[in-house]
């Protein structure tokens, strides 16, 4: 029983598996059948990320990285903040560098402990004494985790293109990138 308490999630996504339960074509008339198509067959690479992902978990990381522009949504408990580290774990294993999670500085700590937790990739919290993290951050890339009120403390180059902005407002989860490219995050 010790074992279901510490690791459930782990037990109800190979319930799931096992009863091969997913997201059906049907399940949802708000989502057009061939969009909900295109986001199933979405590659996802989940190499270093540390625990499973529920159906509905992989589902939303997907809709996420397909999407590109996206307000996640979910009710509280259900794994938004999971969903954007597997996102942010997917794109640094395509190449990507650099992260910038906006978030109320009372979380701050927890993404750090999250991140760290979930998956191999560098957190910096950009907060206190912590914003010396800010250059080895701009060097080296990984995650920086920042408040609201800290972002008028961080310049970045206008040489400094490719970066993913993931914006944490109460329970709403925005991801952005700012790039030459025509297509941005949001």
């Amino acid at each position: 029983m010790q074992d279901y308490r510490e690791h459930a999630i782990q037990y109800y996504t190979v319930i799931e598996k096992l009863a091969e339960i997913e997201i059906k074509d049907d399940i949802d008339e708000e989502i057009d059948v061939s969009l909900l198509k295109q986001i199933q067959a979405t590659p996802l690479l989940l190499e270093s990320f540390h625990t499973e992902l529920r159906h509905y978990q992989e589902f939303g990381t997907k809709y996420i990285l397909h999407q590109k522009r996206v307000l996640l949504g979910d009710e509280m408990g259900l794994g938004k903040t999971i969903q954007a580290i597997a996102a942010m774990n997917h794109l640094h294993h395509k190449g990507h560098r650099y992260f910038l999670v906006i978030c109320p500085a009372g979380i701050l700590l927890n993404w750090k402990r999250e991140i760290e937790k979930l998956t191999d990739m560098q957190a910096y919290m950009l907060h206190g004494t912590g914003f010396s993290n800010f250059e080895i951050w701009k060097s080296d890339g990984g995650i920086a985790i920042i408040n609201y009120e800290g972002l008028d403390k961080i310049i970045l180059d206008k040489d400094f293109r490719s970066i993913w902005l993931l914006w944490m407002k109460h329970t709403l989860l925005k991801i952005k990138r700012h790039s030459v490219h025509v297509t941005q995050y949001e």
